[in-house]
């Protein structure tokens, strides 16, 4: 189950320790040594989540581009033709013969290799800290020749009132725990499992919205989006 990533480089010289990563060059693939060192991200002051940690590499620090256009107010486009990224100010995003917008905006999406439906059936709880959240759940099944998980295939984003909400975790309900832990679990192929994932919520009124995406960058831009609705 082969994910190309696309990273945006930066100079950096801190350095801790080292893994090994396969990147594309041309159209061959080459391992690289990476190190990593818990490297934060501050847009304008405020710290940023990525979906990917970034890595080092010969002295750059590579970002997940992805992240980093979304929080300096970008719209990333990829050109499968041309094998061309365009990063452009939002509202002026370059078609490229293809649709900027997600092809798929329903909330239960195949992605080819998985596929992840958002249920209806969430529910609000506390968590670790005493704080209203929200567990998410989903329907993850993969069809690929190799184990894997929804946290790996997987970077989701959760709204309500247009801001991201922060993630979270239980420490006392067992179920709630099994849905958390489901998550990072890994399923063969033809399995399905049912995932879920805890935030902090900003109160109990407002609509919450999902957004499901895959770590691949390349090929079909899908996405799995779902309001939920909070209040009755």
């Amino acid at each position: 189950m082969k994910k190309k990533k696309l990273f945006l480089g930066v100079f950096t010289t801190a350095l801790i320790f080292t893994s090994t990563l396969v990147l594309q060059a041309k159209t061959e693939s080459i391992n690289i040594p990476v190190k990593y060192n818990n490297i934060k991200i501050n847009v304008d002051g405020k710290q940023i989540s990525t979906s990917n940690e970034p890595f080092i590499y010969n002295g750059v620090t590579y970002l997940p581009v992805r992240d980093v256009a979304a929080a300096t107010g970008k719209t990333v486009n990829w050109d499968e033709n041309t094998k061309t990224v365009s990063l452009t100010s939002q509202g002026n995003a370059v078609n490229n013969n293809q649709n900027t917008q997600p092809k798929d905006n329903k909330a239960s999406v195949n992605f080819g290799e998985f596929s992840v439906n958002i249920r209806d059936d969430f529910h609000i709880t506390k968590d670790y800290q005493g704080r209203d959240a929200i567990c998410v759940k989903y329907d993850f099944t993969n069809y690929g020749d190799k184990s894997t998980s929804l946290s790996l295939e997987t970077y989701n984003k959760v709204f309500q009132d247009g801001i991201e909400l922060e993630r979270t975790f239980v420490s006392s309900d067992a179920i709630d725990r099994q849905y958390y832990d489901n998550n990072s679990k890994s399923i063969q192929k033809g399995t399905t499992i049912l995932a879920g994932e805890f935030y902090v919520l900003r109160n109990k009124t407002s609509d919450v919205s999902i957004e499901v995406d895959d770590f691949s960058f390349f090929g079909e831009d899908k996405m799995a989006i779902k309001t939920l609705k909070i209040s009755n």
